[in-house]
């Protein structure tokens, strides 16, 4: 009896990539929204510097 045949394996592999992303975008979030708050904080100090 082999325990990985083909469709073991795929849905092996299926769980683990969708674990990945899961993870990636946990571990990114912050840092998505940082990126965004702080683009948005120089472009608001830019807009108030210049007037």
């Amino acid at each position: 009896m082999k325990l990985l045949n083909r469709d073991n394996l795929s849905n092996l592999l299926s769980v683990l990539g969708l674990a990945v992303i899961d993870v990636t975008a946990f571990l990114f979030q912050p840092l998505i929204g940082g990126l965004v708050l702080g683009g948005s904080l120089i472009l608001l100090s830019y807009f108030l510097g210049k007037e």
